[in-house]
């Protein structure tokens, strides 16, 4: 990761997020492979080594605030400054500074109890910061916390993230939070990272299907299909063509929401059929909620804009070629169309 950056590691539960934090932050030692920090290599750490890297380079915050209760917000904070050798006067002001950063200033005197949970979770924040660490680890730290709550701390941690320069590594499940504050997105499956980008170009150009399927809101619509003579079918509708010599083959053909077009196909060269289930209205866009028979999941789902809710029975939607992905149906990887 490049200094100053914002990763999330997003995953499936179980998929190995967490323990690739606390290899990072030394937490976890690892069997295979190598560690670099500051562009030197960990192989050959003692514990001692490790000790020190965890005291004075790294710091974690954790799902859980792991707060004192009956210590006030200012002491939870000088707390993490006790191992480093600073005096009593220069913990308080760097105590302070820290809470300040966060936007907890006046609350200094408080104790947790009295505090909510968003700002807990920045007393948590302050008291990792304030050992001037070179890298900041978040472990799913707004799980807690309600859908509103999650918006705001969401939106300060980048903002202290982008006013300290600290380098961040960010877990998380939530995809959605992952793509609004990350500068780098890493895709993690089963312990192995599927994918490495920035959050646009994981959700524009996802390397397996995986990828694909994890990204996005509603989710990518899965269909099974085929390639012949170049060109790609669902059942017997063509949706799509390539000039590469890609071999006649089953897929997996996976289409974005956004990638239907409802109105005006006829310009369309390219359209799948599909039965209407049902329209919901999103305000300046509707859903359509569909079924094919090809699709893997009971229905599909097309997001198009509000100009025509009339649509029902059998229809064909044309199909945005940016917005569909073709997958080997037995690796799952992406075949590029172009």
């Amino acid at each position: 990761f490049r200094e100053s950056e914002f990763v999330s590691i997003l995953g499936q539960s179980g998929g190995g997020k967490t323990t690739l934090l606390n290899i990072i932050g030394g937490l976890d030692r690892y069997t295979s492979g190598d560690l670099i920090i500051n562009n030197k290599s960990t192989k050959n750490f003692k514990d001692r080594d490790w000790d020190a890297y965890r005291n004075y380079s790294v710091g974690f915050v954790f799902q859980n605030y792991n707060l004192i209760p009956h210590q006030t917000v200012l002491a939870n904070v000088e707390l993490a400054l006790t191992l480093s050798g600073v005096s009593k006067k220069e913990r308080k002001q760097k105590a302070i500074k820290a809470l300040e950063d966060v936007g907890l200033k006046e609350q200094i005197h408080k104790k947790p109890n009295q505090l909510s949970g968003g700002q807990m979770q920045r007393v948590a924040i302050a008291r990792a910061l304030v050992k001037e660490p070179d890298v900041l680890l978040l472990d799913e730290p707004l799980s807690n916390l309600d859908a509103r709550l999650r918006l705001q701390t969401r939106e300060e941690i980048k903002r202290i993230q982008r006013d300290t320069g600290i380098t961040t590594i960010f877990v998380t499940h939530d995809q959605e939070e992952a793509m609004s504050i990350s500068d780098e997105i890493v895709v993690m499956k089963l312990g192995v990272m599927q994918q490495m980008d920035t959050p646009q170009n994981v959700y524009n150009n996802p390397k397996n299907l995986f990828v694909a399927m994890f990204l996005g809101t509603p989710p990518i619509n899965v269909f099974k299909g085929y390639i012949k003579d170049k060109v790609v079918y669902i059942g017997d509708d063509a949706v799509a063509k390539t000039e590469k010599d890609i071999k006649d083959q089953d897929l997996f053909v996976a289409i974005r929401p956004e990638g239907f077009i409802a109105d005006n196909t006829d310009s369309c060269e390219f359209k799948l059929a599909c039965d209407v289930d049902q329209i919901q209205i999103l305000g300046r866009d509707i859903s359509i909620v569909a079924k094919n028979e090809h699709c893997t999941k009971p229905t599909l789902k097309a997001i198009v804009s509000n100009e025509n809710t009339t649509f029902s029975g059998k229809i064909k939607l044309g199909i945005k070629q940016s917005k569909i992905y073709i997958f080997d149906a037995e690796t799952e990887d992406r075949i590029y169309l172009d």
